[in-house]
């Protein structure tokens, strides 16, 4: 037998018999081997991940109807323009004004809707670290 494949599979045997504590005491060494602030920063960054993950799921579908409104919007917009370049000396003849008009209060009520939406759902929360001082220039 080859000793270096004896070697081998006498590694093998004991990465056996650690399981999963030698992947804890593996992921622990490289962890150590980080400067602190620079854990802080990991730490800081996945629990900022996790938060805005998290709202993006609750607020999912405000913001699929908030993006429905855009293009919505977007279409009544157009057509107001078009409406609008009828317009001779500053007015439309009544069946083109009531269509302006009915196309303009649709687009102001889902602008209200939009707005709302954005009052409820629009921002999202981080974590901010705030670094505290030591000895005499420590925060009180």
């Amino acid at each position: 037998m080859n000793p270096t494949s004896s070697l081998i599979e006498q590694e093998n045997k004991e990465e056996a018999k650690m399981g999963p504590v030698g992947f804890k005491n593996k992921f622990l060494n490289i962890w150590e081997s980080i400067p602190g602030l620079l854990r802080l920063i990991i730490i800081y960054a996945l629990l900022n991940g996790a938060l805005y993950a998290g709202q993006e799921i609750y607020y999912f579908n405000d913001t699929q109807r908030m993006n429905q409104l855009e293009s919505e919007m977007s279409t009544i917009d157009k057509k107001i323009t078009f409406l609008e370049s009828y317009a001779t000396d500053g007015g439309l003849p009544e069946p083109q004004y009531s269509q302006y008009k009915n196309n303009i209060d649709e687009y102001n009520r889902k602008a209200d809707e939009y707005n709302r939406l954005t009052k409820k759902s629009g921002s999202r929360w981080w974590l901010i670290p705030i670094p505290i001082g030591r000895g005499k220039t420590a925060l009180k």
